[in-house]
């Protein structure tokens, strides 16, 4: 294992597969999974800046055996490294498939140790004192005790000795009294370092939880994965439970088929246990979140970017969902391609699309490989459900255009950000929408207006002809109302008679009111009940005759064909695909028409030979 190298820390490697079945009989029938192993512990240690020499499996042991670790508290970290997808073909009578556990033991160097820097300072200073006394023997008449106590003198207060007499005991001092100062700026360093981490501890609480902008969870629950997935804007999850229930809800939550890395404590070197805590702090508690089970209880969206991995392959297999079978680009007779996609946790149906339908048949997707996934659908979802509860008519849709191979070694799950775009000749007319891509603007077209009409039919106007149409629109409206309005206003239409249940003596009141020369005089001498009763009546009315006035607009403009229009901006832009200058390939750059629905005032002042 390289344990005389200073970068290589690992130097045993145990494994235990937690199932019902032969451990040695795997190794020995699936020789596959012992390289699988070796790559992915390999490709993983360069994230923590390690160097192995070799990888070799030493040790075999059921889950038992790992379980009285837990509980004896060795055990500081758990990582995801790789998935390996041949395991999800092994399973015993219960249908329960494997578990590959990988413990790491470290060994300690003397360069990692703790008091490591001040050994070294109090060597370099018994070195210079000895160095010194022997430089000052022999360029002095003093004896070897004398010099060595007058060398020591140099390094802790050289500035009291002005009696040095000639070149050599001159040079000598003034070396002496150099290494003197480096030694003491040293030792300020480290005494200050020393004082910074016993501050910053005590600020911890002597713990490995972080100072600010965190959250803090007391124990484990399955809900756990969505507050974390909430908090990937900022801040980090800090977990506090006890190892036995963490591997417990490992167990509990259907961890199936991972490669998992942990940790000794008590043999595991300083600085490496840092490294190992920054990687903790970069990806939070993400690793441990289903992506699949994520989707389903409804707190991820589909259309988010992940890593998935093919580990069932269906062809022809019937579409019992109406809506997929429509969603599907190219399937015939409601038949179309379907693969169970994991991400190591639990497994879906995903329904592929005519050209990865296409891509499937001639053997560009096989059991194993992993599919960095952008922009997919879900179908036949209503409500979230577990994923062991899940109907086979829950799919996930899979576009031509929003799908790559992923490399063997990536992490399944989500992933943050967004990936690169997508070249403008790979995109096909059938793949589906694009997430995105890098286009140059070589043309942009006016601005035009499509007007639907309530027939099905609709007509294109430039921007011109949609101003005056709307001049002509407005004007005939206007014509319309004022009509309306104006026979309500003489009387022509409505009627002075709020309903048949309303007082005799307030109608009467009010055409006395009406045809009276002082309705003033009239309305002084009312009791304040009748002056009270009256508004209410009149108000009613006004009210009962601006709703008959507005039916009646509403009815005279439907009549004059002149309903709300319902007129949607579009633009066209030419683009062409952007290639590399050092690209091999000759032929010319693929050319395409975009148009773009309500586009915004950014989208309109584009310019031509912009970049899109």
């Amino acid at each position: 294992m390289g344990s005389q190298a200073a970068v290589s820390f690992l130097t045993n490697i145990w494994v235990a597969v937690v199932a019902q079945f032969n451990a040695d009989q795997l190794l020995t029938e699936h020789p596959q999974v012992s390289a699988l192993v070796r790559n992915g512990l390999t490709e993983r240690a360069k994230n923590f800046n390690i160097v192995l020499d070799d990888v070799a499996i030493t040790h075999l042991s059921y889950g038992a055996e790992f379980s009285r670790a837990v509980e004896q508290k060795q055990v500081v970290g758990i990582f995801k490294m790789v998935v390996l997808p041949l395991l999800g073909q092994l399973a015993d009578e219960h249908g329960r498939k494997p578990l590959l556990l990988l413990t790491v033991f470290t060994s300690i160097f003397p360069f990692v140790h703790p008091y490591a820097k001040p050994l070294a300072l109090l060597v370099a200073t018994l070195l210079l004192i000895c160095l010194g006394g022997l430089a000052l023997y022999g360029v002095t008449d003093g004896s070897l005790a004398e010099c060595l106590w007058l060398s020591w003198t140099y390094i802790a207060d050289s500035g009291n000795h002005a009696g040095s007499e000639g070149i050599g005991w001159k040079l000598v001092s003034v070396s002496i009294s150099f290494g003197g100062m480096l030694i003491f700026a040293m030792m300020l360093g480290l005494v200050s370092d020393a004082i910074s981490e016993k501050l910053d501890s005590l600020r911890k609480g002597r713990s490995e939880v972080v100072e600010q902008n965190h959250t803090l969870i007391l124990g484990w629950s399955d809900k756990l994965g969505s507050l974390a997935n909430e908090s990937l804007g900022g801040g980090i999850v800090v977990v506090m439970a006890d190892a036995p229930e963490l591997s417990y809800m490992f167990y509990q939550d259907h961890l199936l088929y991972h490669l998992i890395i942990h940790v000794a404590k008590e043999e595991f070197p300083h600085d490496t246990r840092f490294r190992f805590r920054e990687y903790m702090k970069e990806k939070s508690i993400m690793p441990l979140r289903s992506a699949i089970k994520g989707i389903l209880e409804g707190d991820a969206s589909p259309s988010a970017m992940m890593v998935l991995c093919i580990s069932a392959i269906c062809s022809n297999c019937d579409l019992e969902n109406e809506t997929c079978s429509v969603a599907v680009i190219g399937a015939e007779n409601n038949n179309a391609t379907k693969v169970e996609l994991t991400d190591g946790w639990y497994a879906m149906d995903v329904v592929l699309d005519a050209p990865l339908s296409n891509q499937l048949a001639v053997g560009k997707l096989f059991v194993g490989q992993k599919l960095r996934i952008w922009g997919a659908g879900l179908c036949g979802w209503f409500a979230p459900v577990s994923p062991l509860e899940v109907s086979k008519t829950v799919t996930l849709l899979l576009h031509m255009n929003g799908t790559y191979r992923a490399h063997w070694a990536d992490r399944l799950g989500f992933y943050k950000g967004v990936g690169s775009p997508l070249a403008f000749r790979c995109i096909k007319s059938n793949g589906g929408p694009v997430p995105q891509t890098i286009v140059g603007v070589t043309r942009i077209y006016p601005v035009l207006y499509k007007e639907r009409f309530s027939n099905g039919g609709s007509i294109v106007r430039s921007e011109r002809m949609e101003c005056r149409m709307v001049q002509v629109y407005d004007q005939r409206r206007s014509t319309v109302v004022e009509g309306i309005v104006s026979e309500f206003q003489r009387g022509i239409k409505g009627s002075n008679n709020y309903n048949d249940t309303d007082s005799e003596e307030e109608a009467t009141i009010l055409k006395i009111l009406e045809t009276a020369a002082e309705p003033e005089v009239l309305m002084a001498e009312m009791s304040p009940q009748q002056l009270t009763s009256f508004t209410t009546y009149k108000a009613k009315l006004e009210a009962t005759k601006q709703s008959d006035m507005e039916k009646s607009i509403e009815k005279a403009l439907e009549d004059a064909n002149l309903g709300v229009r319902e007129v949607t901006p579009f633009m066209r832009v030419r683009v062409v695909g952007l290639t590399s200058k050092i690209s091999d390939r000759k032929d010319s750059p693929k050319e395409g028409l975009i148009t773009i629905w309500n586009p915004t005032e950014q989208q309109v002042n584009l310019r031509v030979f912009c970049f899109a």
